[in-house]
């Protein structure tokens, strides 16, 4: 690698860092060149840039996981985000990207079961729906007809599960007031490029249809473990499953 690369990959690790201490050793400065860049690191411009720029990065993080920070403590929220941004994150031209890849990160770090976790597993959930909605055509119906035809949970589709009733709970983040406990009976949410807005409320007999879509299964299968057609049907029609015939 040239000098003048790895002058640049210092540069860039030290706006990221704030420091010519960190991230730095792995890279092979000559001596001359890495006392420039302590002398530039400690300058009052560099550190004014890098504060700018971490700042911006922060903020753009935390932009894409706005309900998912708001379930947590401000300690937590400016811990995660600080990970985050020390890992690289914040740079992301894209803010689809940055945000998925931002979720992925906390729902790693969140416990379950949490309101925070489903908050970030809802958000996660209307991004993917939202990346296939324009394109998105429900097939004919038909199809399940074929006793060969498949039928799996679709590839932009999630089901979401919460530990509260969801009206109090939103209401409660609108408010920036205390969330209601954490209970046992779950609430789910189904997400999906057909369904308008992208997600509607389920019942418990779509949660468990859901479960049984998680490997592909004909729809004559479905039917005899009870599921109704109309609802089998709907999921199809919504892109919460896919079908697949020979």
């Amino acid at each position: 690698m040239s000098a003048l690369a790895d002058w640049q990959i210092a540069l860039g690790r030290a706006m990221q860092a704030g420091s010519h201490h960190q991230m730095l050793d792995d890279i092979h400065l000559a001596p001359d060149a890495r006392a420039r860049m302590a002398r530039l690191c400690r300058s009052p411009g560099f550190r004014f840039t890098a504060k700018i720029q971490r700042s911006w990065c922060e903020a753009r993080s935390a932009s894409g996981a706005r309900l998912t920070l708001l379930a947590l403590s401000p300690e937590q929220r400016r811990d995660l985000v600080a990970e985050w941004v020390d890992r690289g994150g914040g740079r992301q031209s894209f803010l689809a990207g940055e945000a998925e890849g931002f979720l992925e990160f906390l729902a790693e770090r969140l416990p379950e079961p949490s309101h925070a976790l489903s908050l970030c597993r809802f958000e996660r959930a209307l991004l993917l729906a939202s990346e296939a909605a324009t394109e998105f055509r429900s097939p004919d119906l038909a199809r399940l007809d074929d006793a060969d035809c498949l039928l799996m949970a679709g590839r932009h589709a999630t089901l979401v599960a919460f530990h509260a009733d969801i009206d109090p709970l939103f209401a409660a983040l609108e408010r920036k007031a205390a969330l209601p406990p954490v209970t046992a009976i779950t609430r789910s949410i189904v997400f999906a490029p057909g369904i308008p807005r992208l997600l509607r409320a389920t019942e418990p007999a779509e949660a468990t249809l859901w479960q049984a879509i998680a490997a592909p299964i004909t729809s004559a299968a479905l039917l005899r473990q009870g599921h109704a057609r109309s609802q089998i049907e709907a999921f199809v029609a919504e892109g919460v499953a896919e079908i697949a015939c020979p």
